[in-house]
Formats: C-alpha cells, sequence, structure tokens
C-alpha cells in the first residue's frame, strides 16, 4: 500500500482553517433542579492556520485587522479585506523579514506596534512584561 501523508501534496489546494468537525464529547451538565444530567456535545472548532503555526512555535505573520491596516498604510496592498491582500501582506512581510535576517514574528510585532495594538504598544514599551 502507498504511503499517501508521506508523499508531497501537487493539487495546489491552499489551506487557511484547520480544525475537527462534529466532534461529539460527553459532558455533564447541571438541570433546573440542580441534578446532573449526562449528555454529549457535538463540537465544530477550527483556527486559522497562520494562527496555529505561531501557537506551536513556527514564525509567521498573521494578517489580522491592524497588520493589514499597517499593510494599507505601508502601500503594500491597497485593501485591508480579501484573499488575495492578506496572502499579499504575509508574503510581502515574511520577505522583507527574511531580506534583512530578521524573524517573521519580530516583523509581526513592529506591525502591530505601528498599528498601535495596545498589548504590542505595551511590550514594546515596556509597561508589559512577557
Amino acid at each position: 500500500m502507498k504511503d499517501a501523508q508521506n508523499t508531497p501534496d501537487t493539487r495546489g489546494i491552499a489551506i487557511d482553517q484547520v480544525g475537527v468537525c462534529d466532534l461529539t464529547y460527553p459532558i455533564t451538565v447541571l438541570d433546573r433542579e440542580n441534578q446532573k444530567q449526562q449528555c454529549a456535545a457535538k463540537i465544530s472548532l477550527s483556527v486559522s492556520l497562520l494562527q496555529l503555526l505561531m501557537d506551536l512555535g513556527f514564525d509567521s505573520i498573521k494578517p489580522d485587522l491592524i497588520v493589514m491596516r499597517v499593510a494599507k498604510e505601508w502601500g503594500i496592498v491597497s485593501e485591508e479585506t480579501g484573499d488575495h491582500n492578506f496572502r499579499k501582506a504575509v508574503r510581502a512581510l515574511q520577505e522583507y523579514g527574511i531580506e534583512r535576517g530578521c524573524r517573521p514574528l519580530a516583523i509581526d510585532w513592529v506591525a502591530l506596534t505601528f498599528g498601535e495594538q495596545k498589548g504590542a504598544k505595551a511590550v514594546f514599551e515596556g509597561r508589559l512584561k512577557l
């Protein structure tokens, strides 16, 4: 049998979201009489692939609203929304970092700070410790 997981994917399908769908999980809830009731929760969870990579410790830039606003202000994209603009902003900012020997996460922090995201700005100004 061929090992499909260890072969390159040549389909060119972009993966933007990762997660699980229709996960059934047993839970216990309290009813109106404060009695325990057993039931099952049906859960679907997803996260952007870029956020997952960042959470797993990979260097990446996540194009949130502030980063996209900054990308527009810096002339990288013409609009703050849209898949094409998200991809263009991520590519341009990551290439900028690579060309200068900077980690993409550092470029993301600079964009967040420049865009005056409160948490990033506080860390940058030394008012909040990581």
